[in-house]
């Protein structure tokens, strides 16, 4: 029997979508269009007759959907546009128009769900899974014991993810004796140059921006540093934290609902609020045992060992769209 044909739209491509379609191919004969590389066939593959369109995230994916459609569409949230995007209330009338189109959506969290069912309204069916995290990669990564700080940031440069939170944080230690070395991947708007050069001149060789990353590289990169840094203000279940806890690093994330589905403060990761929260933390961590440390980097390896395994996500996933396809 011939797969069921479906649509796939995405604003842009990233590693999420390499992940849905190579597991949706596994039952859809997909047809994928990214919104910021148009194709000269694009308008007429979405104006066609659908029977089945997968749309992320819930605010431009699906904006590119005719009103007039009579797919049965299901979306993909990214969390950005419910923690983001939703803010202006513009915005936010035009996401829940477009979540309420939808018969099904995916999201990545409980966080978001409620979100959905509750600020949102939605009624239609959801499936939670996390967005993925290849455990055989990071699971044996080893947890070293240094005199210094080793940490690792893998987050973007954006205000969002608040890069410069960390910086400030840095900057109450370089006031101490707290002996620390910091590795910032990653780009975005205020990864300006005057930044680099400040930042540089300030700590001179304890802070190292290292720009994009190449993801096959990161459980070595992960084996250099002891502690993974998240200032992010807003998330879903961020795949980089699920890496990271995989790895068995020192987790320290923004106290956010979603993070908190996964860190329980002290056990198998740490939670800040401010600046002088997270320094804290990391004083507090310099003064841990290596047995100490190693106790909570296990529990960070258990505690994602299944929640957070893509292998089984994905075959949520492929259920999931079984069950749209017969109807």
């Amino acid at each position: 029997m011939a797969a069921a044909e479906a649509l796939y739209i995405s604003k842009s491509k990233s590693t999420h979508d390499d992940r849905f379609v190579e597991a949706l191919r596994e039952v859809l004969e997909l047809r994928e269009i990214y919104l910021d590389k148009p194709t000269s066939n694009q308008a007429e593959l979405i104006t066609g007759e659908q029977n089945l369109i997968i749309a992320s995230p819930l605010s431009t994916g699906i904006n590119s959907i005719p009103q007039s459609s009579n797919a049965t569409i299901i979306g993909i949230c990214m969390a950005y546009e419910i923690n983001e995007e939703a803010k202006e209330k513009n915005k936010f009338d035009e996401i829940y128009e477009n979540i309420n189109r939808c018969s099904a959506i995916v999201c990545d969290c409980d966080y978001i769900e409620n979100e959905l069912r509750g600020r949102f309204a939605f009624a239609g069916e959801i499936l939670k899974i996390a967005y993925g995290c290849d455990q055989e990669i990071f699971q044996s990564v080893p947890f070293e014991n240094q005199e210094k700080l080793r940490i690792i940031s893998t987050r973007n440069w954006t205000p969002t993810h608040s890069n410069t939170t960390s910086i400030e944080a840095l900057r109450e230690l370089q006031e101490g004796t707290l002996k620390f070395e910091a590795k910032f991947y990653g780009v975005g708007i205020e990864f300006t140059q005057e930044l680099r050069e400040r930042v540089s001149s300030e700590f001179s060789d304890k802070i190292q921006f290292l720009g994009r990353f190449v993801q096959e590289d990161l459980p070595s990169a992960f084996s250099k540093s002891e502690i993974y840094l998240s200032a992010s203000i807003s998330d879903g279940t961020s795949v980089s934290l699920l890496e990271a806890m995989a790895a068995g690093r020192l987790c320290i994330c923004r106290d956010f609902p979603s993070n908190r589905e996964w860190i329980k403060n002290g056990v198998n990761g740490f939670l800040f609020t401010t600046p002088s929260d997270l320094a804290e933390i990391l004083t507090s961590i310099s003064q841990l045992s290596f047995e100490e440390k190693s106790l909570i980097s296990n529990a960070a390896r258990e505690s994602v060992l299944t929640r957070g395994n893509w292998e089984i996500m994905r075959t949520n996933l492929i259920n999931f769209i079984k069950n749209w396809i017969k109807q």
